[in-house]
C-alpha cells in the first residue's frame, strides 16, 4: 500500500522507521521492510528512531581553553 502511493505520485524515497522492540514482531517487520524496498521505484531510507541524535550548532557549549 505504502509503495504503491509512493509509485503513483513519484516519489523518489520513502523514510520510515526501524523496529525498536524485540522479538518475533522485529522480524515481521524486517520482512515488512524487505517487501517495501522490493516494490517500491525509488530509494527506502529505514532509520532507527532510537539511535542518539547529534546535537544542533546552536546546542553545543562552547568551553573556553584551560589557562596554563
Amino acid at each position: 500500500m505504502v509503495a504503491e502511493y509512493a509509485n503513483d505520485v513519484g516519489a523518489t524515497t520513502i523514510v520510515i522507521g526501524a523496529p525498536t522492540h524485540g522479538g518475533l514482531s522485529v522480524l515481521m517487520d524486517a520482512s515488512s521492510s524487505k517487501e517495501l524496498m522490493r516494490m517500491a521505484n525509488g530509494n527506502v531510507l529505514i532509520i532507527n528512531p532510537a539511535a542518539p541524535q547529534p546535537a544542533a550548532p546552536s546546542e553545543a557549549v562552547a568551553r573556553p581553553a584551560a589557562a596554563n
